[in-house]
This record gives structure tokens, C-alpha cells and sequence, in this order.
């Protein structure tokens, strides 16, 4: 069964879009979950969805930004480092049976389906514990605040920000 919610803040539309990928019942694969929560309270400027994974539906939803944030958990990072770098559209589209669609995927399919092309980044934080239920390690955890102060930098700053190729920040 596949969770997901989504919140717009005010009832207006904001340019910006963030994506939480993650199931909040396995461990460090919640912190994305963790991060939009915080954001919310802090930070108006944008629109937010968690999702436990991602499907090509998602991609309408996406057409209508000018920017994206996918926030993950990875293994491919040390728990508590995080990485955030820019994406591109993928040139090959994942079979609508699989499991696993990507972000450049549905870029793919917003340039191909809705002509839209909105800049779009991937803020991985790495993780280590995905069968601990309901809880962060502490390694993970730790990280969270500063990840919220950054993305609300960045939002405040988002022309500047967004416009940049890659933003290669790695804590």
C-alpha cells in the first residue's frame, strides 16, 4: 500500500515544490518525512508532498512548478552526510510495471506529456538503519536541523539558487 499526502500552505499555489520519498516506518528512510515536517512550520515558500515512493502521476503534479526538491535517504553516502545536486531528465523511460521510478524519469515524462521543465534537485542524506520502526538513528537525526536552515535559505534565495547547474553541497 502506497502512503502519501500533500500540503498547500494558504491555499495558493507556490513556485516551488519538495518531495519527501520515504517510509517513516523504517528507520533512517523517514528522515524525508522528518525534513518536510520541519520545513512546514518553518517555511511557507513552498509546496510540499511525501510519498513512500514515486509514480508517474506525480509528474502532472510537477509540470506546474518552476522548481523541485526530491528529498532521500541513500546507502550510497555515509549516515549523516548529505549531498545535494542537480538533476536531469533520464533518457530512458522505466516500464509503467515497474517498481522503481526515478526523478529523471518524471522529468522525462513532464518534457514529454506537459512540455514542462522545471529545475529539479535531489538532496540524498545518507542511512544505514532501515528496519529500526518509528525512529531516526542518532547519526541521521543530528543532521536534520541543518538540512531545514539550508532549504530555507534556499528558498528565500530561490532564483539565485535554482538557477545554479549544480549545487555539489556535500556536509
Amino acid at each position: 500500500m502506497q502512503c502519501s499526502w500533500s500540503i498547500r500552505l494558504f491555499g495558493t499555489m507556490n513556485d516551488i515544490l519538495i518531495i519527501g520519498i520515504g517510509n517513516s516506518l523504517r528507520g533512517d528512510d523517514g528522515i524525508a518525512e522528518t525534513i518536510v515536517s520541519s520545513l512546514m512550520s518553518a517555511s511557507p515558500d513552498a509546496d510540499f508532498l511525501v510519498t513512500t515512493q514515486l509514480n508517474y502521476e506525480h509528474a502532472q503534479q510537477m509540470a506546474a512548478y518552476r522548481a523541485i526538491v526530491f528529498i532521500d535517504a541513500t546507502v550510497q553516502l555515509e549516515p549523516g552526510k548529505w549531498s545535494m545536486t542537480r538533476l536531469i531528465a533520464s533518457r530512458e523511460l522505466h516500464s509503467g510495471l515497474t517498481h522503481h521510478v526515478t526523478p529523471g524519469n518524471l522529468l522525462t515524462v513532464c518534457k514529454t506529456l506537459y512540455d514542462a521543465s522545471p529545475s529539479c534537485f535531489l538532496l540524498s542524506v545518507g542511512a544505514n538503519c532501515f528496519d529500526q520502526p518509528d525512529d531516526l538513528t542518532e547519526r541521521v537525526k543530528a543532521v536534520v536541523s541543518n538540512i531545514v536552515q539550508y532549504l530555507i535559505e534556499m528558498l528565500h534565495d530561490s532564483k539565485e539558487r535554482f538557477s545554479q547547474n549544480s549545487l555539489g553541497v556535500i556536509q
